[in-house]
């Protein structure tokens, strides 16, 4: 078996999709990473469905970004402004731990995040 391109996928702790390519070439072996949250949405999957959900009612409760961080670290989430926006923007995955600490600081159920507001 002549392997010349290996890669795969998993998720980090944080959820985040990380693609990996080990690639055999005449000058040896070559490694690289990729992210998909680096990459922009616009003609991509989007990652999670909640993320529309989240910036409604984090807005209803007049809370910004940098904010709603900071409360979700305090509730023991610990997220960072970047984060929230790409949750938002669906750009990130997000797990099922993570839902219910964003359901909890925004005072909803979970089954809220998956039903207000979801673009189609």
């Amino acid at each position: 078996m002549d392997l010349k391109r290996l890669s795969f996928g998993l998720s980090t702790k944080a959820g985040i999709p990380v693609r990996f390519v080990l690639e055999a070439t005449q000058w040896g072996v070559g490694f690289s990473v990729e992210s998909s949250v680096l990459k922009p949405t616009r003609g991509r999957r989007l990652l999670n469905i909640v993320g529309p959900s989240v910036r409604v009612l984090r807005s209803e409760k007049g809370l910004s970004q940098a904010a709603f961080a900071a409360r979700c670290q305090i509730g023991g989430l610990d997220i960072s402004r970047d984060t929230v926006a790409n949750i938002e923007l669906r750009r990130r995955v997000v797990s099922d731990i993570e839902i219910e600490h964003l359901a909890e600081i925004l005072g909803v159920g979970i089954l809220d995040l998956f039903r207000r507001n979801r673009p189609r």
